[in-house]
């Protein structure tokens, strides 16, 4: 199952438009998503960075986007003790990948979200267990104002909340 791209484009008009904004992606296999959030950075002259957890998307990716404007690409091991690179912090952090440990997951997440910064889940839209765990979790490690789009893409959820200012470490 891939992300819409017409729906995704339309999400992106959630990103206020701020200079020098960095957006990160945790993907494993969705290209379109890949596509479309590098054609939106590339425009408005934002960071991308995408966290490749798939090897073979990794290579994939890394054929298609190396040496490009905006975008860099790390073949991510989410089982990493630090999710930092480079010291950078971000703004948005969109999430397609499948994660199996959510909580340590959401853990990493928090320090390399700026404060007030969002995080934006894909999950499969019937997978009730999964949406609710997520937004157990995002509140247990510290991310507040938790809502849920249920009716814009055809096969998929997707669960926003932000970092607050203040909260947690």
């Amino acid at each position: 199952m891939l992300i819409e791209k017409d729906k995704l484009i339309k999400l992106l008009e959630i990103i206020d438009n701020a200079p020098a904004s960095r957006i990160a992606h945790f993907n494993d296999n969705d290209e379109t998503a890949t596509e479309v959030i590098y054609n939106f950075c590339r425009e408005h002259e934002y960071e991308y960075h995408l966290n490749a957890t798939n090897e073979l998307f990794y290579d994939k990716v890394k054929s298609e986007y190396d040496g490009k404007d905006v975008v860099s690409i790390t073949n991510f091991n989410l089982k990493r003790a630090n999710y930092r690179v480079q010291g950078r912090e971000y703004e948005y952090i969109f999430v397609s990948s499948q994660i199996e440990d959510i909580d340590s997951f959401l853990s990493r997440c928090y320090h390399i979200v700026k404060h007030a910064g969002n995080i934006i889940i894909f999950i499969k839209k019937d997978d009730y267990d999964t949406k609710y765990r997520y937004i157990e979790l995002l509140e247990k490690n510290n991310f507040v104002a938790t809502n849920t789009i249920d009716d814009l893409f055809e096969e998929f959820s997707v669960i926003i909340s932000k970092r607050m200012h203040g909260w947690g470490n």
